[in-house]
């Protein structure tokens, strides 16, 4: 067991610091990715898909940032996370993960292993705002245990429309192209929950960042009703998270889940995955208790951010 690890924003500032650790955001981890074929099939065990070990994970930001591997490199150089040709062309790279041809693709955690947490604080009947949806099927896999009506949203035009093709005959799903730190589209207060797997880590990786993500969080508590719920699945730790949370006109009660990597719990289960899910009272100032310690120090922070209304937040 290991305490809690410090970990800089993200390797894009690597070249501001004087060492390397695991990145914390979604682009340039991989240790958790859950590839899938097809709707239909369960998410893939380490044999069909070895996840790999953090060399394997340091090679494959490297070949990232040069646009030759990890979900495909496509035309773009750009690095930029935050960038939607960056995207474009990751999802049109021929034969990648993330191209949308023939394989769907769950950053972190699949649908079955949150579910316990989703269907305990989101009620089927909730409007959900779906941030950075890619080609998960985490919306697909939602609609079909009950969730009436889920709008997901990506940067990618290219994503967006093979996603709405591949789920035109669900209406309960809408796609639409739109950029996180601008979704004006949307009124104030028109969803119940907001759901966050691995955006906010990627926009912590943007050109623009933190200012960008500032501007993603702004949105969504705009768009959030009171007591709506905003739910980030992230590799950031409160130390690193908290702040971001509580910028100015952002109010939040927030409950703290946190959940082992698949392959950990793989491991750790001897071949028989199983869901571990651990919820931890954070101390005052909203951090984890001084003498903490991770069973996973790759693990995701899960936080359960309810909306306070304008009189509870003062």
């Amino acid at each position: 067991m290991r305490r809690v690890p410090s970990r800089p924003r993200c390797l894009r500032t690597r070249a501001r610091t004087l060492f390397v650790t695991a990145a914390s955001c979604a682009v340039c981890r991989t240790a958790s990715l859950q590839p899938r074929v097809s709707s239909s099939d369960p998410p893939a065990s380490s044999d069909q898909n070895p996840l790999p070990s953090p060399r394997d994970s340091r090679a494959r930001r490297e070949g990232m940032e040069s646009g030759g591997v990890g979900m495909g490199g496509g035309e773009c150089r750009s690095n930029d996370y935050g960038d939607a040709a960056y995207w474009d062309a990751r999802y049109s790279s021929s034969g990648s993960r993330a191209s949308g041809g023939g394989e769907f693709f769950d950053w972190y955690q699949t649908y079955a292993a949150l579910r316990p947490l989703l269907r305990a604080r989101i009620p089927a009947a909730s409007r959900v705002l779906m941030v950075g949806c890619g080609n998960s099927l985490l919306s697909e896999d939602m609609a079909k245990d009950g969730y009436k009506d889920i709008v997901n949203i990506d940067i990618s035009s290219v994503v967006i429309e093979h996603m709405r093709e591949k789920h035109k005959e669900i209406p309960q799903l809408t796609y639409m192209q739109m950029d996180v730190r601008d979704m004006t589209f949307f009124g104030d207060e028109s969803f119940d929950c907001v759901l966050d797997k691995g955006t906010l880590d990627a926009m912590m990786c943007a050109d623009d960042a933190p200012d960008g993500a500032s501007k993603m969080l702004a949105e969504v508590a705009r768009l959030l009703r009171p007591h709506g719920i905003y739910l980030l699945i992230t590799y950031g730790a409160p130390k690193e998270r908290v702040p971001l949370l509580s910028q100015a006109g952002c109010r939040w009660s927030i409950a703290l889940y946190i959940m082992p990597t698949p392959r950990y719990q793989l491991k750790m289960s001897k071949g028989a995955p199983q869901s571990t899910m651990e919820e931890v009272a954070l101390t005052e100032d909203g951090q984890l208790p001084p003498d903490y310690v991770l069973k996973d120090p790759e693990s995701h922070f899960i936080y359960i951010c309810h909306k306070l209304a304008v009189k509870e937040a003062n």
